[in-house]
Parts: structure tokens; sequence; C-alpha cells
């Protein structure tokens, strides 16, 4: 998932530069803050002599630090380590410099929290001062020598400390006796304990602004400082909660879990993901009953006649006594890697083929991030047909489309969706959205349009079509979406409710008040599990639309189910297909077994996921081999990113929105691949003969 990266390589606003790294530094600080106050609160007591000391909970923390530094000291070194070995661009100076800025980072949060604490802590002294002169006055027969020893009582301390560490680096001998029992030393505590609530009050009130507020430079924290930032928080919540409930500490954690999960069916603690396009208060009807109405009534005739008239408009553009091979283009789904590689590989088949690649393709399907990419060159494709000024090859839409994306739904998901929740009155955008504001800021805006706008441009053929499935979590089927209505892609049983979807244009047809944005549907189909939100549809039940990935992440199902229903279109009208698949990963990965423990543990989880991919490929390779039934001329290519894992710089970019600069070159330096060279060279005879 490239979870260090976020940390060795933690961008801002593009760049991995002093400001970024003093960002994480300071978020870091607050993590130290809070990794003390929280430890301080369970094990403060154990170490009554700090009591007596001018400042305890400061001289805690020095004797603390040892956690703390040691990280510093290793995450410095696995940084540099990474920078210098792995991203050739950077000097020795900016490296000086980022080390410096996150030192810094630190040490700013640090000497803040101690210049507080400095001037609100107590010692035991200071507290009870007053009341023994006040003592003192009451009973004259002791003096405040006599008051002060009977008030110390010795007490064996639970850990032996001889020495520890004062405020000033001072090597100080433990020599204040340790007393029995006296309820108002716990006074000193408590102090601490308040300015610890405050500290917290303190870091939830950075959080809550961070969650509330839209900006550009909000939007570009890095996701390692929201993820600090969580870190902090619980760790400071679950340090009050263990000194609450002590003992109990364990069932009160079991009452607290259960108690989330009953508030959880209120709604408004429930965060429902709408789209504005759909009018919810007058939702669908999603049973049995209204889904064999639907497949009974569904206007396959009248939507296939107009996918017929985009084929023949298509086949238009070629001259009547050379049919063209129809390349059936799909796409992988797989993150941010996706998308880079499926525009890298359509841009350099577009370059190799003269520009006329697009042409012969008069439909994309796919997945998630693959669909992103595929969009992002259809609409360039489209501008330079409109005459506008378009270099396809230009490194800036390679830069765009590689912008990282996961900051903003970082600071969502991990800050403004759990606290915020579904709260009228907060008007911020939750995850879901602030990945389609990332979106379109990094691709120059020129996706901001409504699905409905290619409707003409694919019906006159200017572009391939592109079919959308992203999967309905309820039963596991596929809501189809396109700018041309495509209900022939639902297959009906009439004998049974169980298919393969339906098709939002004509089930949805009372619930839409205005057309869905492109951005959107982009969004629908990479709703990527846990890290984008999934989006709730206007029906009864509701019904919840999650990643394409799900049900076919290569999209080779929605190509051949395409093919089968227009075969005979295709047959009199071609001189064959070919199934191109743009994928990320190859088939059937063999790997040698890891041996080790934990190995052991999580292998089978390993295993399931691998098999997951592997059944789709078993069973779209069925589905390819049966379209050789109704097809007359069927060939299948493929374009593959992978790398050597056991080598970082050729190893494949992980599953994530954020790429690093090394995993960007990774992804070009896979297009020199001879297989992928090769089939360059194959699909460029396939187009000009």
């Amino acid at each position: 998932m490239g979870l260090p990266y976020l940390f060795l390589d933690p961008e801002y606003l593009g760049n991995v530069d002093f400001v970024s790294l003093f960002m994480v530094g300071i978020a870091f600080g607050i993590f130290i803050c809070a990794y003390n106050i929280s430890t301080y609160i369970l094990d403060g007591r154990k170490y009554q002599f700090l009591a007596y000391s001018s400042l305890p909970f400061i001289n805690y923390s020095l004797n603390n630090s040892v956690l703390p530094l040691l990280f510093i000291v290793v995450y410095l070194y696995e940084f540099v380590a990474f920078q210098n070995l792995y991203e050739s661009s950077v000097t020795g100076l900016e490296l000086f410099l980022e080390v410096f800025a996150f030192l810094l980072g630190v040490a700013l949060i640090v000497g803040v929290a101690f210049v507080y604490f400095k001037f609100t802590n107590k010692n035991w002294y200071r507290l009870l001062a007053g009341n023994i002169d006040t003592q003192l006055k009451k009973r004259s027969k002791y003096n405040r020598g006599i008051a002060l020893s009977d008030f110390k009582k010795q007490k064996s301390p639970k850990y032996r400390v001889d020495t520890f560490i004062e405020f000033g680096f001072k090597l100080r001998k433990v020599s204040v006796l340790h007393f029995r029992r006296d309820d108002r030393l716990l006074k000193v505590f408590d102090q601490n304990h308040l300015n610890a609530v405050a500290s917290m009050a303190i870091i939830l009130t950075i959080t809550l602004l961070l969650a509330i507020v839209d900006h550009p430079v909000v939007f570009g924290i890095p996701a390692a400082v929201s993820l600090l930032l969580v870190v902090s928080l619980l760790t400071m919540v679950l340090g009050f909660v263990y000194y609450w409930f002590r003992k109990w500490y364990l069932f009160g954690s079991i009452v607290l879990v259960l108690l989330g999960n009953y508030m959880f069916d209120f709604e408004q603690l429930n965060t429902i993901y709408k789209l504005d396009a759909f009018d919810y208060e007058n939702a669908a009807k999603y049973n049995p009953e209204e889904l064999m109405s639907y497949y009974s009534g569904l206007p396959v005739t009248e939507d296939s006649l107009q996918t017929i008239e985009a084929l023949n408009n298509w086949r238009s553009k070629f001259p009547e006594d050379q049919p063209p091979t129809m390349i059936l283009t799909m796409v992988s789904g797989g993150g941010h890697r996706s998308a880079n590689w499926t525009f890298n590989v359509l841009q350099t088949l577009d370059s190799v083929t003269s520009q006329q690649f697009a042409e012969n393709v008069p439909l994309i399907t796919g997945a998630s991030g693959g669909m992103i990419g595929a969009a992002y060159y259809r609409e360039l494709a489209l501008r330079r047909k409109n005459e506008l000024s378009v270099q396809m090859m230009s490194d800036r839409h390679n830069e765009n489309i590689g912008k990282d994306i996961l900051n903003p739904v970082a600071l969502k998901m991990l800050i403004r969706d759990p606290l915020v929740l579904d709260l009228e009155w907060i008007n911020s955008m939750d995850r879901g959205a602030a990945f389609e504001h990332q979106l379109n800021y990094n691709t120059n805006k020129i996706l901001e349009k409504n699905l409905s706008d290619y409707r003409e441009p694919e019906l006159s053929s200017k572009i391939p079509m592109m079919i959308f499935s992203p999967t309905i979590v309820r039963n596991s089927t596929n809501l189809y979406m396109s700018a041309l209505p495509v209900s022939y892609m639902v297959e009906p049983n009439l004998e049974s409710t169980h298919t393969n979807g339906i098709e939002f244009r004509s089930y949805l047809k009372e619930q839409i008040k205005s057309e869905p944005t492109f951005l959107n549907t982009l969004r629908m189909s990479a709703s990527f599990p846990f890290v984008s939100p999934v989006i709730t549809m206007p029906t009864e039940p509701a019904i919840k639309i999650t990643d394409a990935g799900l049900s076919d992440t290569y999209g080779v199902q929605d190509a051949v189910r395409f093919s089968y229903f227009f075969n005979d279109w295709i047959n009199k009208n071609t001189k064959g297909v070919v199934f191109l698949a743009i994928r990320d990963a190859k088939k059937f990965r063999f790997k040698e077994p890891e041996r080790s423990f934990f190995k052991s543990i999580t292998n089978p989880f390993d295993v399931a996921y691998q098999k997951y991919f592997d059944t789709q490929d078993l069973y779209n390779d069925e589905s390819l081999t049966k379209s050789k039934a109704w097809l007359e001329n069927v060939e299948y290519l493929e374009i593959v990113y992978d790398g050597n894992e056991d080598d970082i710089r050729t190893k494949k970019a992980s599953l994530s929105w954020h790429l690093t600069g090394l995993e960007k070159e990774n992804i070009k330096q896979a297009l020199k691949n001879q297989d992928n060279l090769h089939t360059f060279n194959l699909i460029n005879n396939l187009v000009n003969p």
C-alpha cells in the first residue's frame, strides 16, 4: 500500500522539501507530547519524588525521551537513505535542509510544550506551603520542621530510582524521602492532569480546524501529518480511558465499543455519502419484485440503436473497402499506479501509431485508477480533435496524472469524517468530494464536466465510449453508467433476480434531478475500499456503490458482453476484434514462499487476496475463449506493468493514491519492456497496415 513512503517521501503541494519535512516534524513533536502526557497520566504516580522537583512533568518527559529520540534517529537515517539512494535529483544541501526542517519542527512543538508546562506546573512544596502555614498557626506546639517531619513519612518506592535528569540537563540524586501516604500529594499530579486535558483540547482543536477548512494549502498537508495527528489524539484518549477505568479498562473498552456500535445506527452519527445529482426524498424501490419488473421492461432496443449509430459513425472514419480492426481496450484498476500506467501506455500508443490508435477504439472498459488514466487521455484526444492546442506527448500531462491525491483524502478520512460525522452545519468536504476536487485540480479542471457532456462526442465517434461499472455492495452486481444509455449491458434473468446489475439511467430515471458530473462517475468507479467512501444511491432499501474492481478489476467482462450483444454488427463491419488489456499486474504470479513466524500468520490472507485476482483471471480467460464462438476473428493482446520485487529501484509501485518520484520513473521504464515494445509494434501494424 506504500505506507512507509508517506514518511520517507512526504509530499506537500507536489514537492518533498523544507516545508513538507517541517510539517512532519511539527506533527511528530505533537505525537511526542501526546506520548509523554499519556504515559505520565498512567505512570507518573509511581515516581513520587518527581512531585518534589520544581518541574514534575518536564522532568518526567526528559527521562522518558529514550524512545522518541531513538525513533527520530532511525527515522532520519531511513529518510536520508531513501532520498539519497532512490531520488537521484536530490542534493546533499537539500537533504541537510530537510533534516534540519524536521528537527526544527519537533523542537518548536516540544519547546512550546515545555514553556507551557514550566509556567503551569506546581511542585509539592508550592501546592502545600500555604496549607502548612495555616496548620502551624492552629497548632502552635509544632514548629514548621516538626510538621514537615510528621508529614513526610518514609515509604519504600515501587521502583528504585537513584538519579534522574532534571530540567537544564542536570543529573540529580533522589535525596527527597518518599512518604507513606498523602492525598494532597496527588494535587501535583492532578494539576498536571489538568494540563494534559488542556493539551488534548489543543490537539483536538487543531484537528477539527483541519477537518472543516477546505483550502488547497490545507488539502496539501502530507498524509503522514494527518496520520500522526490522529495517532496523537488516540494516544491521549486511550491514556485517559485507561486512567478512568483502571482495572475495569478491558470491560470499559468493550462497553465503549458496543455503545459506539449502537450509536452508529443513529442517522446523525452515521455518515451517508450522497450525490447532489439524485433526489433522495423520492427513493426507488430496490427489491425482488421491482427488479423483476425492471428487467421485463428494459429499453434495450432504444439504447442499442444509439450505440449502433455511434458504431456506424466509427466505421465511417475508414474506407468502405477497408474494414478496420476493432480494438476493445480494457484497463485495470490499481489506484494511482494504474492511472499513471494506463495514461503512459495510451500516450505511447498514440505516438507510435501517429495518433491513429484512438480511431480504432470504439470502447474502453475497466475499473478504478485505470479508468481515470484513460479518461484523462480521452479528454486530451477530444480537445486535440476540437482544434485546441494539445501536445499529447508533453511531460506536463504525465506530471498532472501523477500528482498526489492521497494527502487530501487522508486528511478527510483520518480527521474530518470520524470527527465531524454528518453534521449539516459543517459545510466541509468529505473525503470523496476531496478526491474529486484534487483530481480536478491536478488535471487542470479539464474533466470538470457532466457525464452527459460526452454524449455527443461518443455518438459522433470523436472519442471512444467509456462504460463504467461500479459494484453494488448489497448483492455484488454492477451499476452501469455511461454518457450513452447502455441498458443492453444488463443480462436479465426473468426466472431470477440474480443478474449482473442495473443501468442507472433506466432504473433511477425518476430520481435523477440533474446529470451526475463526470468526476462523480470516476469516483464511484474508483472507490477503493476503506480509502474512498461508498456512495449511497436513492433507493429503498439503500444500496451502496463501491470500486468497480471488486467485481472485475480488469474490465474484461464488460468488453466481452459488449462484443456479444453487437456481434452481428462487428462481424459485418470489421475484420476482427482485438481485446487489448492494459494491466498493472501479470497473470498468475508465482512467488517463492517466505518462511517466518509472522508470514505463517498472514499467509492465509495473502493467499485469499491473490486467489481473488487469480479467480478473476480464470473467469475472464474463459469468457475471452467463449467470445470466439460469436466473433469471426479474435485476438488477445496485453501490455503489462511489472517490476522486480527484489530491487526497490525496479519494484512495482505501491497500490495507493500517492506515488514517489522513483515509482513514477519505474512506470515509465516498464514501457521499454521487450514484451511491451513488441505489443506496441503489433498494434501499430494493426492500426496502420
